[in-house]
Order: C-alpha cells, then structure tokens, then sequence
C-alpha cells in the first residue's frame, strides 16, 4: 500500500484504517489477492462494503490538512459503479468475518435498508437475478427450496447429496439456484456455481467448469466469492496447513498448492501463478511453476491440470477436496451448483459423450457407491498414467453436495438417467397460480415503497394485477416470470414518475389479449 507520502507500506490488515479519494474513510474487513484486492466498510455505509483495488486506498493519517489530490486515484468506473458493486449483508459481519461480531452490529441505517431495495429494483428492471434478499420478492417455491436444501441435512435421506430440479427456461430456475445459495450459505455451507452453455463454459471440457466453479467459491463468513485463495488465507489462519498436506495420503494438487501458498506471502507474482494454475485458468503452467518454485522452495511437484475432456475425473477428485478444506477452515461442507442455459441439444455427439461423462463424475462425487445406476470404473479417465490412478472421491466421507438446474430437455434428462435413478433425485418446478402473482406484486409493491418513500398505491389492485399476469404467461403475452419482475417494476415506475400516462399503459396491456 502507499501512503500519503507516498512511500510504499506493507499492505493493509482486516481493521486498518484506510482512505479512499472518492469514497473516504473506512476500514478494512477482507484482503482478496494478496491485497491487491480489499473489501472496506467505508464510514458513510459501514454495513455495505465495497471491493476496490489496493492501489487506491491509502492509510489513513488522521491529518486533517491531507488533500484530495495527495490520494491515489480511484478507478473510474467504481465511482459511478459503487453501490452496485457493493453486494447486501443479510446480516452484519465483522473484520473477523463472524455474524454478530465487530463494530457492523446494530440496527441497520434507513439509507442502508432504501439502498438495498434499489440495488434489487435495477436488477430487476434489468431482467436479471440481483444477489442477496431473495426472500424479499420469491413466492410460491418453499417446497421446492427446501427439497434442495434437504441434500445438506446432516442425513439427507435417499436422494443423497444429489438434486436435479427441472423447468422450463424462464420459470425462475436461476432464482432457485441463488435462494438456494443464500440459504446453503445460511447453513453454514460454502458454494460455488457455474452455469454452462455450449461455447465456454460447455461441460465437454471440464477444466473449463472446475475453474468456473471454484473462481466463484464463497465462505459463509464472507459471503462474496474470494476462489481458493480466501479459502487458503483461512486455513493458514487457521493453522491448517496440515490438513491437506502432499504427503503420503496427502492431496496430489491441493495439498502442493497449500504448501506453496503458505510460503509465498512474499512472493505475490508466485502466488497468483500458483492461484492461476489451481483454479484452471486458461493456460497449463504446471512446467512453468515447477521451474520457478524449484529455484525458490523445497516441496513437491505440481501435476498438470489439462484442459482435456476426458479429465473429469480429476476435477471432481479436486473437487471433493475442496470440500474437505471448506470443513477444515469451518464450513459444512460445499454444495456446486450448476445452471444448464439449454446448451445439451447444441452439443454434437462426440461433445455430449464428453458431457455424460461429467454428468456421472459429479453425480457419483455427491452420492458415493451404491447410490447409483453405474459405478466409477464405468467413468472415461484421461491424462497419464498417475492422473488416471486418482481416486473419484477424495474422502469416502467428502462433504460435497451438487444440484444441477435443468430444462426438461429429453436428451439431457436421459443423460443423466444413465448414471442416477433420476425419479429419487428430481425436483420439478411447479407452476406458480394467479394467488402467487397477487402475493408477487405486493411484494414488489412493498419494495418499491421502502426505495422510494412515500409512493404507494391502493392495496386492491393486487388480485387483478395477480390475475392478469397469470392469464398473460398462460396465453403467452409475457414469456416467463423473470418477464413479469422487469414489467411490475417497469408499471410502478410509470405509476411514479408518469401517472398521466398510465391509462394509455394500461390500455396497451388490455390489448395483449384482443
């Protein structure tokens, strides 16, 4: 970090004051990257903490003579981007990253409470899923939910730690899957998600989907994706170390890159090579590392992680892991959560055998022997010799749940009926009813009174509201129910900013059904 005299200090400490030119005071809550990253609890919204880049900030002097321009510069874009990139706390945390602890405690600040409505309002008028408060506005999928979140009970009965929740695209699949996110991370479980497709993210190539999983890897004392190198910072606290060492019975990747990361302090080029490489970021650099840790370290050799199609196997084997670390360093265990947006059908016939073959590494990674249809000789196993002696499980007791999201899409169904009895696993998304919509649009209604104080109009246009908008999914009129959020936020802002126009808007919905 620099400071105002501008030499160079030792990077900041979680309770540190610090400065910001645009964003001023506040204290640091978490280093990301070696802190070239930091989340701060600025003083003017302590209980939203923004992520902004080392570089930036500046120790704070208590000088009241210090000038704006003696700062360093702020990126841009964070100034006008802020409050977006801050993302809501349920509830408040502390510098130690435990709920209820630390000077964030206490009733939350009417500002703070209109702010997060906002945030949830734009993301909505946008047509996408905002993060955090999801209960605020969810309706009609409590039985759903906790059929998911059933995979995380201490017994989670037959269908294991494995859900397949099925539905038509626009039904509120990714609505589910980030409920069940807050709520697994409520329950002490750390999560990662990935949502494939067909081009990048496409399950035949299954470094492409670790990397995606693990980059977005989130504790549930900090909430916020941090990857593996948050989860290493908090074993190293810890004292875990040891837990996945490369010793004999050790992890053949995690247990080398604990072991580096936790003599690399000093060396934070290395570190992100190291962090590059365990989470399969483009680029194999396994030789690469190799070379430099051997001129710099004692300690063992990194295996390559390819980016083959027939290597998943060994990302599930990292995987489970993964979840073994997530329980030294406090949590349950991990649950991945991994959204289908309709890629299988894109997919030729050489790409969806690749694809099965993930489908099973995962299903069998969750659910262990003798929980399904086929068993792990039966799974495609790639690279050299000692990559295909790894074990599918790291742990026979590995605390890793997996729920994918899926469209009922015949061909992807099947592919994974092939490895899993599907019936024992299957949560199917249900319809929402016109009571569901009235109880939506009061909620959405209550939301956007707390943004926007003192608008609010009479509680009788819920029912009709509710009514007319399942008659208009039924026929068509509107496509899905991420459609319905985007049109109630777009009507109540013309209710707001333009109500002179509001009979011709509701002419032109009469009109949807003529």
């Amino acid at each position: 970090m620099t400071r105002n005299s501008g030499t160079p200090d030792a990077a900041p400490s979680p309770g540190d004051r610090v400065v910001h030119a645009a964003l001023g005071p506040g204290r640091v809550v978490r280093l990301e990257r070696g802190g070239r990253w930091l989340w701060v609890a600025f003083d003017r919204s302590p209980l939203l903490p923004f992520r902004v880049r080392g570089p930036e900030l500046a120790a704070e002097s208590g000088n009241a003579d210090v000038r704006k321009d003696d700062l360093p510069q702020p990126n841009r874009a964070l100034q006008g981007a802020a409050s977006m990139e801050s993302r809501p706390r349920d509830e408040a945390r502390g510098s130690d990253g435990e709920a209820g602890r630390g000077s964030f405690a206490g009733p939350e600040p009417r500002d703070v409470v209109r702010h997060r409505a906002l945030v949830v309002l734009e993301a909505l008028r946008l047509g996408t899923v905002p993060h955090g408060n999801l209960r605020a506005y969810t309706v009609g999928r409590d039985a759903n939910l906790e059929a998911v979140l059933s995979a995380l009970d201490p017994t989670p009965g037959a269908g294991g730690r494995l859900r397949v929740v099925v539905g038509d695209y626009g039904t509120g699949k990714t609505h589910l899957m980030e409920s069940v996110r807050d709520e697994a991370l409520e329950r002490g479980w750390a999560v990662a998600s990935a949502t494939l497709d067909s081009r990048e993210t496409t399950p035949a190539h299954p470094r492409r989907v670790y990397s995606a999983l693990v980059r977005s890897l989130s504790l549930p004392a900090f909430r916020d994706p941090g990857g593996l190198g948050a989860l290493f910072d908090v074993l190293i606290e810890r004292g875990g170390e040891a837990a996945c060492t490369y010793e004999r019975g050790g992890h053949r990747y995690l247990g080398p890159a604990l072991h580096y990361y936790a003599r690399l302090g000093d060396r934070p080029e290395l570190r992100d090579l190291l962090l590059e490489w365990i989470e399969g970021q483009p680029g194999e650099r396994s030789n690469e590392l190799n070379d430099l840790l051997r001129h710099s370290l004692p300690g063992p050799r990194l295996l390559a992680l390819p980016d083959y199609r027939t290597f998943a196997l060994a990302y599930a084997y990292v995987l489970g892991g993964v979840a073994c670390l997530c329980r030294e360093a406090g949590a349950r265990g991990l649950c991945l959560l991994l959204d289908e947006a309709e890629f299988y059908a894109a997919l030729d016939a050489e790409n969806r055998g690749f694809a099965d073959n993930l489908f099973g590494c995962y299903s069998l990674a969750a659910l262990g022997g003798g929980e399904a249809r086929r068993e792990e000789i039966d799974l495609a196993r790639g690279g050299q010799e000692v990559h295909r002696r790894l074990p599918l499980r790291y742990r026979v007791d590995q605390p890793l749940a997996c729920a994918f999201f899926l469209t009922p899409q015949p061909q992807g169904l099947e592919a994974l009926d092939r490895w899993v009895e599907l019936s024992r696993h299957a949560v199917e998304l249900s319809p929402l009813r016109p009571a569901h919509y009235a109880e939506l649009y009061e909620r959405i209604h209550r939301l956007y009174e707390t943004a926007h104080p003192g608008f609010s109009l009479p509680g009788k246009l819920a029912r009709p509201m509710g009514e007319f908008l399942h008659a208009a999914l039924a026929a068509g009129a509107i496509a899905n129910p991420r459609a319905v959020l985007k049109l109630l936020v777009e009507f109540l802002d013309i209710c707001r900013l333009s109500p002179h126009h509001l009979g011709a808007v509701l002419d032109d919905l009469g009109r949807l059904f003529a």
